[in-house]
């Protein structure tokens, strides 16, 4: 009996010690998925300073944005003239309405379109600028992006990067690793909106080192 009570384990003294045990090492495991992260991705971390604004790459990925917006909002006009044509045209029988409302979609798609095209891309252009800071708070597996300019928040948007692999806070960085991308950011001149192929554009936008 007495061998036996030797070999059992001692009892924590207070019920809330397994749990902080458990935390220590589920965080103590996290530090190792990300050094092991950081040591099979090759590391790119850069100042702000070593990575000169690329105004080429900047309108690059900003017409691209812009492209597909107003290909968006224009086939939309589109499909919305054809939807009235068919409804005017074969269940009103209204044929001279319905062909109206064709030519109208016709004309409105491209119109349209091209309209926010340019409005898209004017903007988009004076964004992606030098003084156009953009922010960056993680919060778990949700990062809150937000774009100021000259310190006032211009708009902030909600999103969530499937392809997650670690989060690592090291010398003011924030350092994510994406499944096929590794991009590294500054906490303070982080990245736009876009999903994880946008990102890395972005970050080239706005002279982010990115690779």
């Amino acid at each position: 009996m007495a061998d036996a009570e030797n070999r059992a384990p001692a009892r924590p003294e207070s019920a809330g010690e397994p749990a902080v045990e458990g935390s220590e090492r589920a965080e103590n495991q996290a530090y190792e998925r990300v050094e092991r992260a950081g040591e099979a991705a090759p590391r790119a971390v850069a100042f702000a300073a070593e990575c000169p604004f690329d105004e080429r790459a900047a309108d690059v990925a900003s017409d691209a944005v812009s492209f597909r917006l107003a290909v968006m909002v224009g086939v939309t006009a589109f499909l919305a003239g054809v939807a009235f044509a068919l409804f005017f045209g074969l269940l009103e029988r209204n044929l001279v309405v319905g062909i109206v409302c064709l030519a109208v979609g016709l004309v409105a798609g491209p119109a349209v379109g091209c309209s926010v095209f340019f409005l898209s891309r004017r903007s988009a252009r004076s964004l992606a600028q030098p003084g156009t800071r953009i922010g960056i708070r993680v919060e778990g597996e949700r990062l809150c992006m937000y774009l100021t300019r000259g310190g006032a928040p211009i708009s902030t948007v909600w999103r969530e990067i499937a392809s997650l692999y670690a989060l690592e806070r090291r010398r003011g960085y924030v350092v994510i690793y994406l499944a096929k991308q590794q991009a590294n950011i500054v906490a303070e001149d982080a990245f736009t909106v876009g999903d994880a192929g946008g990102f890395c554009a972005f970050c080239a936008a706005f002279g982010v080192h990115v690779r």
